[in-house]
Formats: C-alpha cells, sequence, structure tokens
C-alpha cells in the first residue's frame, strides 16, 4: 500500500513540475529555493552534500568507465568475429572453387550431338 502511495505521490510531483503550461516556471522557482537554502545550510551540512555530491560523481565515474571497457571489449570481440567469418568464407570459397575444378576435369567429352557420353 506505501509503494502504491509512494508512486502516486512521486507522479503528481512530476506531472507538477513538467507540466507544459507552468512547469518552467515551477521549476525555476524550486531551483531558486533549493539553492537560497543551500547558502543558509550549516558548514557540517554543506560538507556532507558535498561529499555525497563527491562519491555520487566517482561512482557516475566509475560507472561511465565500465561501460567504455565492456564496449570497447565488445568492439574487439566483434571485430575477431568478423575476421573469422571472412577466413571461413574465403576458405569455403577456395574449396568450392578446387571442387568445381575437379569436377569439371572429370566430365566426360561431348558427343556430336553437343551431350554428354551415353550410357
Amino acid at each position: 500500500m506505501f509503494k502504491l502511495l509512494f508512486g502516486i505521490t512521486l507522479g503528481a510531483a512530476i506531472m507538477y513540475l513538467l507540466d507544459p503550461s507552468k512547469g518552467r516556471e515551477r521549476r525555476e522557482m524550486l531551483g531558486e529555493r533549493v539553492r537560497s537554502g543551500a547558502d543558509s545550510m550549516p558548514e557540517g551540512a554543506k560538507a556532507k552534500v558535498t561529499e555525497v555530491k563527491d562519491q555520487a560523481k566517482a561512482t557516475v565515474d566509475e560507472a561511465k568507465s565500465r561501460a567504455q571497457s565492456t564496449v570497447s571489449h565488445a568492439q574487439e570481440r566483434f571485430g575477431q568475429t568478423v575476421e573469422e567469418a571472412r577466413t571461413e568464407a574465403h576458405d569455403l570459397a577456395e574449396s568450392t572453387k578446387e571442387r568445381a575444378k575437379s569436377t569439371a576435369g572429370n566430365t566426360p567429352p561431348a558427343d556430336a550431338n553437343g551431350s554428354g557420353a551415353s550410357s
């Protein structure tokens, strides 16, 4: 029940701030209040806010680094897979050519009518 009420309240707050007609004005007013509240905060609270902000930035930076590493690894693996596929395709094409040459060499000569040898 609590989750439902929380969801309704959160949805209403978001709707209030993102309202197309007055949302911008409301967001600006809220921003001004937050800035003025930050100015009147005790030093200990400011320090805690800075600490939390720094931790959040560190977490975001770490997540970004991990994401970049994952993307780089995926790109490298994709490149290897493409190269393996090219090699396989080339090998298959070469073996097909060899089979075609071999089969063409074993074809009986055509008779006078232009067809192959009859049995």
